[in-house]
């Protein structure tokens, strides 16, 4: 039987300082052992001020062949969220599974495996060709010291060819423009050869003509290559453009979840954002009047 979803978040929680091991208090061994200086230390924990919630019970299912965007203010968990998904921050409260498992009992490599991941930053590499770049998206398929082979060639070059990035294969990454370089950092996700990619605000930085370049390029990962696409947008129009279903966080709960024509409303808007913004109707559908 088919698993209902590729990718599931349940009960989800995260507060601040859980990636430094602050988000709960430990519990304290009673009797003739404890210190002192425990018993103090217990009674300034019960008194300190609480670590603010991040996350606050985050559920939702993305299905395999999808494309769903994550739609947020500022401060809306949207980031912390797409970190914990990634496995940039480890999963405390709740739970994250692929295909079923949680990914707590997935190793890094083997993670890297099943999902591709495309953050909002990049490292600058300025010195690394086009080429060599993308081929270390083949690292999770590697020993230490092997070397790519042939196979390892053929899925770089298909890479590098979906990616429309071939042509310069042998351009530093610094001589690039910021579209241009975005689309090595997809060149090399698809260079890992997997079915999930996860985005974080791919577009962002981006002069208008890149943005729909890659909103595009990511839109046909998924209808014609069948890649499930979660990606993190802040443009609400080109998230109703190219998103099968959107996800609405506010103060790090799931205020709205559904297709873009049913979710994405003036409702909605000011739920999300606190402001009320008109959507006329046209000829291609809604949009949202930022004005």
């Amino acid at each position: 039987m088919a698993r209902e979803f590729r990718l599931e978040v349940k009960g989800l929680s995260f507060w601040y300082g859980h990636h430094h091991g602050r988000g709960h208090e430990p519990t304290g061994r009673s009797g003739s052992g404890a210190s002192t200086a425990s018993a103090d230390r217990g009674r300034h924990a019960a008194h300190a001020t609480p670590a603010p919630l991040v996350l606050d019970d985050v559920g939702f299912g993305i299905r395999a062949g999808t494309v769903t965007t994550v739609l947020g203010a500022n401060g809306s968990g949207k980031s912390t969220l797409f970190h914990l998904m990634s496995k940039n921050l480890p999963v405390k409260d709740g739970g994250i599974f692929f295909e079923g498992t949680d990914i707590r009992k997935i190793g890094l490599r083997d993670y890297a495996r099943k999902l591709s991941i495309v953050h909002q930053a990049n490292p600058t590499f300025g010195d690394v060709t086009v080429e060599t770049l993308v081929s270390y998206g083949r690292t999770p398929f590697l020993s230490f010291f092997e070397k790519a082979g042939d196979e390892d060639g053929r899925i770089i070059e298909r890479a590098m060819d979906i990616a429309d990035v071939a042509d310069f294969r042998d351009r530093k990454l610094s001589s690039l423009s910021g579209g241009q370089r975005q689309r090595v950092w997809i060149a090399m996700a698809l260079a890992q050869d997997t079915d999930t990619m996860l985005l974080d605000e791919p577009t962002t930085w981006l002069d208008i003509k890149y943005q729909v370049e890659i909103l595009r390029l990511i839109r046909r990962l998924n209808e014609e290559y069948g890649v499930t696409i979660v990606m993190v947008l802040h443009d609400i129009n080109q998230a109703m453009r190219y998103s099968d279903e959107i996800i609405g966080l506010k103060d790090g709960r799931v205020a709205a979840r559904g297709a873009p024509e049913d979710v994405v409303t003036p409702d909605f808007i000011e739920e999300i954002y606190g402001v009320r913004l008109d959507m006329p109707e046209t000829a291609g559908g809604r949009f949202v009047l930022q004005l």
